[in-house]
């Protein structure tokens, strides 16, 4: 008895305390549909044309109203010609990160397997605050195309940063 009276107490000071990101019952959710993948693939790469009966969303549950889907990874198999994508919702609370699969996708697209960073290859990380922008020379720990989130280490530093790769050798900071 007295166990569970500290235990509504606890959670009644939690809840008190602001622990949730947004009151439950405020939160109106909605299924993901394979429309917001495309859409969030045609924002990551505009010359990107994937057909909705491509898409397997077996994976993905729903989110947040009003959120925003953010492609965070892509990982393709050469020999089926299809690839796996990893989504996030911004704001982060909106839903959980998922995969969907893609099937079908052309030869010429901008997903593929070529690494933009390799492991063990020097690389420029752009790391960016509100008040300020700076580069750092570093070393990739981890091979990834474009998109994808891989480890970095400072050589001065010693430091292991988590970077998104935007381009060839260049990676952005995760902070």
């Amino acid at each position: 008895m007295l166990r569970r009276v500290f235990q509504t107490v606890g959670l009644v000071l939690l809840l008190l305390a602001g622990i949730s990101a947004a009151p439950v019952e405020l939160i109106q959710r909605t299924p993901i549909s394979r429309k917001m993948v495309q859409s969030a693939l045609q924002s990551w790469s505009p010359a990107l044309s994937i057909e909705e009966e491509d898409i397997n969303l077996a994976l993905a549950g729903d989110m947040a109203q009003g959120a925003e889907l953010r492609v965070i990874g892509v990982r393709r198999s050469i020999k089926r010609g299809d690839a796996q994508i990893s989504l996030r919702c911004v704001p982060g609370w909106a839903c959980v990160p998922f995969y969907v699969r893609v099937r079908n996708l052309p030869p010429n697209s901008l997903v593929s397997d070529t690494r933009a960073v390799r492991s063990g290859q020097k690389g420029t990380l752009l790391v960016q605050t509100k008040n300020s922008r700076l580069t750092i020379s570093v070393r990739v720990l981890e091979a990834g195309v474009v998109g994808t989130i891989v480890r970095a280490r400072c050589p001065e530093t010693k430091r292991i940063y988590r970077a998104r790769v935007i381009g060839p050798g260049v990676l952005e900071a995760i902070l």
